[in-house]
């Protein structure tokens, strides 16, 4: 997924540079920051769109990031780094308000009018 010149590997792109580095652990107790990349580009390019409910392009519909991300309570997300390479989710998109206290990367965001 990471050949598509596109915007959307832009995730892909960012983590492979990360892995290259020096600064790297096998032991998340040491880790300083977790990458949560989304993939869009991996999915379907063409469900980057600006809908409402969005969520499942990139992550499961039941995704809960203190349920599935083991360490992110540890902080309450502030050491986890998002990337959306396509688009930012809206703002009231369950995933933005549970991660709301962390890093979140992106390319570009059109965020629709809720009223």
């Amino acid at each position: 997924c990471s050949q598509k010149m596109s915007q959307s590997a832009a995730s892909v792109h960012l983590h492979r540079w990360l892995m290259s580095g020096n600064c790297l652990t096998d032991d998340p107790s040491k880790a300083d920051f977790f990458y949560v990349p989304a993939y869009e580009a991996c999915y379907n390019e063409t469900t980057c769109g600006f809908g409402f409910h969005q969520t499942n392009r990139c992550f499961r519909e039941d995704f809960k990031p203190e349920k599935h991300l083991p360490y992110f309570e540890r902080s309450r997300g502030v050491d986890h780094i998002f990337t959306f390479g396509c688009n930012l989710l809206p703002w009231f998109d369950s995933v933005m308000v549970d991660t709301r206290n962390s890093v979140l990367v992106t390319v570009e965001s059109f965020q629709p009018e809720t009223s």
